[in-house]
């Protein structure tokens, strides 16, 4: 039996992220055949003949893979009622799965890149895996290659989302943090190593521009970082250590001097300032001294004095 006209319509945009996905993944990938032999880095060509490959290149996250470990993987999106992924790849032989959703804009993770939105993804990430039960300990890092034969691939969708598209479907408490450092997992652990060094750069780069370098001054912020690493039930790769640790150092450096630093404590001692008298009234503006009938003077100094009134 042949398929209906809108069963071929679908086939046929489906299909085109198929032929799209080879730009859509890094120009060297890892890849590998078998994971215990481990990752290689290749070109994309030589890349895309490997059962699995690197997704999100080392600046950008352009997917949002996950990793559904249990039989029944390809009805999970359906089960929790969640958006389905752009394509979902299953293992014929036990029924699990990885699958991928494409983001309309990619999610910056370099020296440039701002926090909020890789905390949004963060969150979207979180979100999804808890409701579609995924493997948590996820590092996304690799991903089954969708266009090798041994796996069972379906391409659900070809147009990409948006990140708010994706969190319509979630509810708060599916997006809600991580309870500690020991319980965190995916984008989470880069934005948690990345908030806590982002700190201790603050504090340290003025002495190491005075007296040190910035190879001296990333790598002490690398040796912080990997001490955070340690603390995840599952770390992050080295390389994206290393890549939040250069971002962190070569923006600091370029953007904190003593001027600047001057500056950011003038504006963090306004802040203060404007919550400690926030709801204040001034006397000047009440005259407390014309309700007693005395003169401004004798108010202040009996105010001095400790006297009532």
């Amino acid at each position: 039996m042949h398929p209906n006209g809108m069963e071929q319509q679908h086939f046929a945009h489906a299909n085109s992220l198929r032929q799209a996905f080879p730009d859509l993944v890094p120009q060297k990938p890892f890849c590998a055949d078998w994971l215990s032999d481990g990752l290689k880095i290749r070109g994309k060509n030589s890349a895309l003949k490997h059962r699995h490959i690197q997704l999100n290149s080392p600046t950008t996250f352009r997917w949002m893979p996950h990793d559904i470990d249990r039989p029944g993987a390809y009805f999970a999106h359906w089960d929790a009622n969640v958006p389905e992924p752009n394509f979902i790849a299953i293992n014929p032989q036990n029924g699990h799965a990885h699958c991928a959703v494409l983001l309309t804009t990619p999610i910056a993770r370099h020296s440039a890149a701002r926090i909020k939105p890789l905390r949004f993804y963060a969150a979207v990430e979180r979100g999804i895996a808890r409701r579609i039960d995924a493997d948590r300990q996820y590092s996304g890092l690799i991903c089954k290659n969708p266009l090798h034969a041994d796996w069972r691939v379906e391409w659900r969708r070809a147009e990409p989302y948006t990140l708010h598209e994706l969190a319509d479907w979630l509810f708060p408490k599916d997006m809600r943090p991580d309870a500690g450092v020991d319980t965190t997992f995916g984008v989470g652990r880069n934005c948690s190593v990345f908030d806590d060094l982002r700190r201790i750069a603050y504090r340290t780069v003025r002495a190491f521009k005075r007296d040190g370098t910035l190879e001296l001054f990333q790598a002490q912020l690398e040796r912080a970082a990997l001490g955070m690493n340690t603390q995840f039930p599952q770390a992050l790769p080295f390389s994206e250590v290393y890549a939040i640790s250069k971002s962190v150092a070569r923006w600091t450096w370029r953007h904190f001097s003593e001027a600047q630093f001057a500056q950011l404590q003038s504006l963090r001692g306004a802040r203060r300032s404007a919550q400690m008298w926030a709801g204040h009234v001034s006397r000047e503006k009440t005259k407390p001294w014309r309700a007693e009938g005395i003169s401004r003077t004798t108010w202040y100094r009996r105010r001095k004095k400790g006297a009532p009134g």
